[in-house]
Parts: C-alpha cells; sequence; structure tokens
C-alpha cells in the first residue's frame, strides 16, 4: 500500500481509504436491507405490516442519508486536498527524487483524481437527466392539454 509514498498531501491516502471503506459498507447495508425484507413495502403489504420492517425500513434509511451526506461531505474535502496539491504536483521531480516534501506516489494520486472527477460526471449526469426528464413531462403535458377537447 501507498499509505506513507505521499509526502506532498498526507492526507489523500487516508481518504481514499475511508472513502472506498464507507462505500463498501454503504453498500452492505443496501444489500442487508434488501436481503432481510427492509427494502419497499410490496404491493401486497396492507401497511399495518410487521412493526419490525416498518423500524428495519426507517432505520435503514436514515443510515442511508447519514452515509450519503457523509461522502458528500468527505468528497468536497477530498477535492480540496486533491486539487490544491494538483498545482504541487510534479511528475517528473518525484520520480527522481522520492522523498520529496512535494511528492505523491502517482497511484494514490491520481486514483483519487479520477474518483473524484468520476464523482462529480456522474452527479453532473444526474442533475441533466433531471432537467431532461423535466423538459420532457412539460413538454408531453402541454401537448397533451392542447389536444384534449375542452
Amino acid at each position: 500500500m501507498y499509505f506513507d509514498r505521499c509526502q506532498g498531501q498526507t492526507n489523500i491516502p487516508i481518504w481514499l481509504i475511508v472513502f472506498g471503506c464507507v462505500m463498501i459498507l454503504s453498500t452492505f447495508i443496501n444489500f442487508g436491507k434488501r436481503f432481510l425484507g427492509y427494502g419497499r413495502r410490496k404491493p401486497s403489504e396492507s401497511g399495518a405490516g410487521d412493526d419490525k420492517k416498518i423500524i428495519g425500513r426507517r432505520v435503514g434509511t436514515i443510515v442511508e442519508i447519514v452515509i450519503g451526506l457523509f461522502l458528500s461531505i468527505w468528497t468536497s474535502i477530498g477535492s480540496r486536498w486533491v486539487y490544491r496539491f494538483y498545482s504541487q504536483y510534479n511528475r517528473n521531480m518525484c520520480n527522481q527524487v522520492r522523498d520529496s516534501p512535494v511528492c505523491c506516489h502517482p497511484v494514490p494520486y491520481f486514483l483519487a483524481f479520477v474518483s473524484i472527477i468520476l464523482i462529480y460526471t456522474v452527479i453532473l449526469l444526474l442533475f441533466l437527466c433531471g432537467i431532461f426528464s423535466c423538459l420532457c413531462v412539460t413538454y408531453f403535458a402541454k401537448k397533451r392539454k392542447s389536444r384534449a377537447p375542452e
């Protein structure tokens, strides 16, 4: 592991480890909810169902919200660490002098760099899909309204 090979910004490997662990935890919680039946209510359930499932559903939802908020904050903190270090990062110098205070091994640095870019890309695509969906709904609602007889 490259935990001690990033002297220029020692928080980058920590960010990667914490982010990965929380994502694994989130995945296990999500699978656990689905596997134990605490996920979405089935249409056949009457609503006065099992109290255990209702509590499990609520706890699972609260935990997912807390993890989502944590990951949002942790990603913005990681962005600050990674992108501030980008201006100092000199790959050629780091290949020659490994223990320089401005060096970080390329594996953890670029893994964090690409991970953050991918996270922001997914967020942007989801945002654009939401806007496109709203525009489509508005367009088809107007079109349907204009066809309706008065």
